[in-house]
């Protein structure tokens, strides 16, 4: 009877060890299952964020903004500028040889685009818009698709009034 109780136990003990292996290998395959459902998630989405840019191609390696260009180059660079004056934008670009950007200026709701053909890779080119109307504006690059290459912020005064100094 002893050995009965004992070989009783020993197939509960087995059991029970059997029963925990088995729990331990279902999480285990629920954690790997997760893991390549994260994985999976990851890399198609890197790989559309590589094809949009790809598909472009068009990088703002330099932009300025100035009151001139001059030998391909941008002269006077500023971010200030008086009511009437030039302001321009200068760019070098790379990638997206023969497409074109938009150079988009804008001051509160007013809004004008230019496009710029690209001619090669790297490309210098420019626009320039005259300041209409005073307070702070934007220029946004941007390509076929929408995507902003470049944006910078400028201030268009009123001659005659300037800012006051800074307090010291």
């Amino acid at each position: 009877m002893v050995f009965y109780v004992n070989e009783l136990q020993i197939c509960r003990q087995k059991k029970i060890i059997n029963r925990v292996k088995g729990e331990y290998i279902m999480k285990s395959i629920g954690i790997f299952l997760w893991l390549v459902v994260i994985f999976v998630f990851v890399s198609f989405s890197h790989a559309s964020q590589e094809s949009k840019t790809s598909r472009s191609g068009i990088q703002v390696t330099d932009g300025k903004l100035g009151k001139g260009v001059t030998d391909r180059e941008i002269t006077e660079e500023a971010s200030k500028f008086s009511l009437g004056e030039k302001v321009y934008l200068w760019l070098k670009v790379s990638g997206g040889s023969g497409d074109s950007i938009t150079v988009t200026w804008k001051q509160g709701e007013h809004s004008y685009d230019v496009k710029l053909g690209l001619g090669g890779s790297p490309w210098r080119t420019w626009s320039y818009k005259t300041a209409a109307f005073a307070g702070d504006w934007s220029v946004t690059v941007t390509d076929n698709e929408g995507n902003v290459l470049k944006e910078m912020n400028f201030t268009v005064q009123e001659m005659g009034k300037q800012e006051p100094a800074p307090k010291q």
